[in-house]
């Protein structure tokens, strides 16, 4: 980090620690998402062995009313009759609760994209201070490249050269040296890989499972989805 612009690095060194906050609401937001969504599907589970259940024993009754041939049912078929009431009323309470579940999950699904979305904004503060900062030290020391260009530039305002850059549609010399140092420049820049295990600030504001949502979202979408969550809601408590 430390960045030459002491204003640049208290602003980087604040922003640093409140995105590894951002970061640190989002995964504990993420993981009560999980969470959350793991009981759902428990509770479905449940569900649906409680409604084999009773299927079951409504099969068991029928196999036996088949076999009695209009005779009195035995007591035996009344018990599975019971068994298969029961086991249809407790998968209804686990539907029931799975549903409730759900909204639980779903609203902790929008607080974690709230809280993704807050993250990512806060890395991209912090990722413009530090590329600001690094430009900026970079520009002021450009010693030699200055002297390379000063010397050049007499090399261009030679009468013979100046005819050459001005045939080639220049205006200046400046001009010449941007475009020569632009070239290199782009040429450079694309075979340039940056080492990110060698960046402090990226190696602790990484990218999170689950934040490309976010990523993707926005505040309108979000308040959206709340003011659905919510009507649906009021639709299970009614």
């Amino acid at each position: 980090m430390h960045l030459s612009n002491s204003a640049l690095n208290t602003q980087l060194t604040e922003q640093l620690a409140a995105a590894k906050a951002a970061l640190a609401t989002y995964q504990q937001h993420r993981e009560d998402w999980q969470n959350k969504a793991a009981m759902v599907v428990k509770h479905q589970q449940a569900a649906q062995a409680a409604e084999i259940s009773a299927k079951g024993f409504k099969q068991q009754a029928r196999a036996i009313l088949h076999s009695m041939l209009g005779k009195t049912p035995p007591k035996k078929m009344a018990e599975l009759r019971a068994e298969e009431r029961a086991a249809y009323s407790l998968a209804e309470d686990f539907r029931y609760l799975a549903t409730e579940l759900e909204l639980a999950r779903d609203a902790a699904e929008i607080t974690m994209l709230e809280a993704g979305w807050a993250y990512l904004a806060a890395k991209n503060r912090t990722m413009q201070t530090l590329a600001d900062g690094r430009m900026q030290d970079a520009l002021e020391n450009l010693g030699g490249l200055l002297s390379a260009m000063a010397l050049r530039r007499i090399v261009l305002n030679q009468p013979d050269q100046a005819a050459m850059w001005q045939m080639r549609g220049f205006d200046s010399t400046l001009d010449v040296l941007m475009a020569e140092v632009r070239k290199h420049l782009e040429q450079q820049l694309e075979r340039f890989t940056l080492d990110v295990s060698q960046e402090p600030v990226l190696q602790a504001l990484p990218d999170e499972d689950g934040l490309d949502e976010a990523r993707a979202i926005g505040p309108l979408q979000l308040n959206r989805r709340r003011t659905e969550l919510a009507q649906r809601q009021q639709e299970h408590a009614a």
